[in-house]
């Protein structure tokens, strides 16, 4: 670790060993300094770099997962069942509006009686009293909420009261009381049963989405538990050999319900080369066998005459149990039976070999060798094969994900969310099935002169995200849900029209607010801990992007508060270390409500307690700070030469890591004793950088982002005459057709010759 005034750096390791084992191991070549990186930021065996590179959307966890899933499914598909009116209602920014669009979309296809609402014109943020009275006056059976409602305690108490159901899918921080709500789906409240918590509203919202739709086209599939199964033997021959082990798995939609797993005592010895396939000695027979009969009698009662599903099941399996069985117990056994190896050669007549192994690659499922030919992960993979070719083989089913994937994946990168685990698979896959999206999405791309087969996450960031959060900042999201959902060309051509209008309309409101808001930024305030600014001039949808803006700019926690006649509306954003949502959760006394993440949060109080929640926000910062850990550079990969970074490497980090984003960014490199030539600053603050980084014969030109602060202990005239250590992201700069490799800086510190 080099400390750097407040923030560590963290080194990476040098995984010299580990490279050779996974290179040796991978199917098709890979760079050094992607495997290094990946190395270095914790995938450490081949099967979790292989999901990296190839992740595919039908291994994502079951929805059925949430513990309230099949809770809401069965409601759900009651009401269309009966007839009775759903209300689908979200929030006003891009997560928001892409969640509903996706739940609407898919209620529909089920052909639901269904309506969406968000937040316009003077509703307030969330399910609000005002939102449930309406519904019921409106004649709604069951709200449906996306995006937003794990804090509307009160709210689901009214809706019950009118005799209102309400489902709840979020992904927002849950407080310590949850409400009281027909069924929750949040991966962040306790014992969700979803094994990873940082999903975007969108997504939550498509884990429904896909449940439902499982449900309405996999009828021989769903709810049903189904028995998969594997054994190991001694040879191949039933009527000579015997069975040592049988592991089997319970399945219902996905999720593994019950396990069983049982090893046989034999008479006979066993065979050396079993024990070195199976990795079962005679040991563990003796030591954890039980007789054959007892331990067939087990493997009846686990199954109890249901489905068996296995990979070579009819050809191999079936023969050894009937044989056993009939021979120990003298019953004829004779369950329904489905073989996965007959299906996948209907399903890929074209790969290698059918090998479960081979099959599970085929699916993106990709299994470490050496944990293979044991009964129990046997029968599990084969689970998650069948769940992948019964999926893949329903192509109403793909093509009912793939649209509605595609709005995920912009909702996760809208609302920022970490590019990891299942967050990657749905922006990788997603962004591929944007083609095969709605009109009114593709015009909507199309508008922004953005190739729609090869859309990238800064171009949803930086370009659609933003025309489809214009409409919400001015109060009418409605028109972005339309867009979303519209099939008709005239109306996707006007409702484009008037995305544009708002567009520019949000433009010039931000504009005017940031005057209104940079007016009050005095050097008092600016001095300050915490940015807290108020004013009844500026747009209570303004808040997010100026706190936003602000925090960015001066490196703070900022706090924008939109002052109104009663109460006020404000917004915190932090681009450094500091827990918004522990924050607001330290104020909730004073506030009338509130919710967030750890970096971005919102609230409405009341206009006389602003001059206490001030001070409060300021006392939880000075407490925080206290218990807080330094900031944290990690670095992903030392680089001795600068010639490494060429054009073609940087091509090809591009390709393999897409989609990058927050969580999954370039490497982040460590250069050392290297010197800046031809320093400047740019910009209108002149708080930007830039330079050529050199070391030996080679020099790369470099910028560093609001960088002077960084640079102001260094001294800038003395540039020329230091060695310097730097951490930098090697990045492509485009610009009007070109490409230039250049380095973007993150943090620099003197090299320890010139430290002393």
């Amino acid at each position: 670790m080099v400390s750097v005034k407040n923030r560590l750096w963290i080194m990476p390791t040098n995984p010299k060993q580990k490279l050779q084992e996974i290179k040796a191991c991978l199917p098709f070549p890979v760079m050094d300094l992607l495997l290094k990186t990946l190395i270095n930021r914790g995938y450490q065996t081949t099967e979790q770099i292989l999901g990296y590179l190839k992740p595919h959307f039908l291994q994502l966890p079951s929805p059925f997962l949430f513990k309230d899933m099949e809770k809401a499914v069965k409601r759900i598909l009651g009401a269309i069942k009966e007839g009775e009116n759903i209300l689908i209602f979200g929030d006003k920014d891009v997560d928001g509006v892409t969640a509903t669009s996706i739940l609407h979309k898919t209620l529909s296809r089920l052909k639901a009686n269904v309506a969406f609402r968000v937040p316009e014109g003077d509703d307030k943020y969330g399910l609000s009293t005002d939102i449930i009275q309406w519904a019921a006056s409106e004649g709604f059976d069951l709200i449906i909420t996306v995006d937003c409602g794990i804090t509307a305690i009160d709210e689901v108490k009214l809706a019950s009261k009118l005799g209102l159901d309400v489902i709840i899918t979020d992904h927002h921080e849950p407080r310590q009381q949850l409400p009281e709500a027909l069924a929750l789906i949040n991966p962040k409240i306790p014992e969700s049963g979803y094994p990873f918590p940082l999903l975007s509203g969108a997504s939550v919202a498509m884990n429904l989405a896909w449940a439902l739709l499982e449900a309405h086209f996999l009828h021989e599939y769903h709810d049903q538990e189904l028995i998969f199964c594997d054994i190991e033997t001694t040879g191949l021959n039933p009527s000579r050999d015997d069975i040592i082990e049988i592991g089997a798995v319970k399945v219902k939609n996905g999720v593994v319900i019950d396990r069983f797993q049982c090893f046989f005592k034999t008479e006979k010895p066993l065979p050396k080369e079993i024990s070195q396939l199976t990795g079962i000695t005679p040991e563990m027979l003796e030591r954890d066998g039980i007789p054959p009969k007892e331990a067939l009698e087990k493997f009846l009662s686990f199954t109890a005459n249901k489905k068996i599903i296995g990979h070579n099941i009819a050809d191999f399996d079936m023969r050894f149990l009937q044989q056993a069985i009939r021979k120990h117990i003298g019953k004829h056994f004779s369950p329904p039976i489905e073989d996965t190896l007959r299906l996948s050669k209907i399903l890929f007549p074209k790969i290698k070999d059918h090998k479960l192994s081979t099959v599970a690659e085929e699916l993106g499922i990709y299994v470490n060798p050496s944990e293979l030919h044991r009964a129990s992960a046997d029968a599990e993979l084969c689970a998650r094969v069948y769940r992948s070719m019964i999926l893949q083989r329903n192509h109403p089913l793909i093509q009912s994900l793939q649209d509605i994937m595609s709005l995920a994946a912009i909702g996760t990168i809208a609302d920022i969310m970490p590019l990891v685990n299942e967050n990657r698979t749905i922006v990788k896959n997603g962004l591929e099935f944007i083609k095969y999206s709605s009109i009114g999405l593709i015009k909507l791309i199309q508008s922004q002169q953005i190739p729609i087969q090869k859309v990238s996450v800064k171009d949803i960031g930086w370009g659609i995200a933003p025309m489809l959060n214009s409409p919400g900042r001015v109060g009418q999201a409605s028109i972005s849900v339309e867009l979303l959902l519209s099939s008709k060309i005239h109306e996707v051509d006007e409702l484009l029209s008037h995305i544009v209008n708002k567009d520019n309309e949000r433009r010039q409101q931000f504009d005017n607010n940031l005057k209104n808001i940079e007016k009050k930024l005095t050097a008092e305030i600016l001095d300050e801990t915490v940015i807290i600014l108020e004013s009844n001039e500026i747009s209570k949808n303004s808040t997010g992007l100026l706190s936003n803006k602000l925090s960015l700019q001066y490196q703070k926690p900022v706090v924008v508060i939109a002052v109104q006649d009663k109460e006020a509306i404000g917004s915190v954003r932090s681009a450094v270390n500091f827990n918004v949502i522990e924050m607001l959760e330290h104020c909730s006394d004073l506030l009338s409500q509130f919710g967030g993440h750890r970096a971005a949060g919102g609230f409405t109080i009341a206009n006389e307690k602003l001059p206490i929640f001030k001070e409060r926000v300021l006392e939880y910062y000075e407490k925080s700070q206290q218990d807080a850990t330094p900031d944290q550079i990690v670095i992903d990969l030392e680089i001795d030469r600068l010639s490494d970074i060429t054009l073609e490497n940087l091509r090809y980090l591009e390709t393999m890591m897409e989609p990058i984003g927050t969580g999954n960014e370039l490497p982040r490199l460590f250069i050392s004793k290297v010197k800046l030539a031809n320093t400047y600053f740019f910009g209108k603050q002149k708080d930007h950088f830039q330079c050529f980084v050199v070391k030996g014969e080679t020099s790369l030109p470099a910028v560093g982002w609001a960088f002077k602060e960084t640079l102001t202990n260094f001294g800038f005239e003395k540039f020329a005459d230091q060695w310097f250590d730097i951490v930098a992201v090697p990045e492509i700069n485009r610009y009007n057709s070109t490409e230039q490799v250049r380095l973007n800086l993150v943090d620099i510190a003197l090299h320890p010759y010139e430290r002393g």
